[in-house]
């Protein structure tokens, strides 16, 4: 069960990573921190959305969303740190 969690967390960090190395070199490092930014949000508003759940399936849903994000944010600040600066 473990390894396929692992699996995709890996996966969603690579995708942010490329996700903001790409907006990175193409807009700016200013605009690509949108993407860690609406990871995080997808995040929270992932775990506030837990109410009508209970108490077993709410910290599920929290456990996995703060284990994706956290890769993710991850990926996507080396992402950024990869891409060139803009002066080149």
């Amino acid at each position: 069960m473990v390894l396929p969690l692992v699996a995709m967390a890996a996966v969603a960090a690579l995708i942010a990573g490329v996700l903001a190395w790409a907006m990175a070199r193409r807009y700016g490092r200013r605009r690509a921190m949108v993407v860690p930014v609406l990871i995080l949000a997808a995040a929270v508003l992932s775990v506030l959305r837990v109410s009508g759940l209970d108490p077993a399936d709410a910290l599920a849903r929290a456990a996995h969303a703060l284990g994706f994000a956290g890769p993710a944010v991850a990926g996507a600040l080396a992402g950024l740190a990869l891409a060139r600066p803009d002066g080149r």
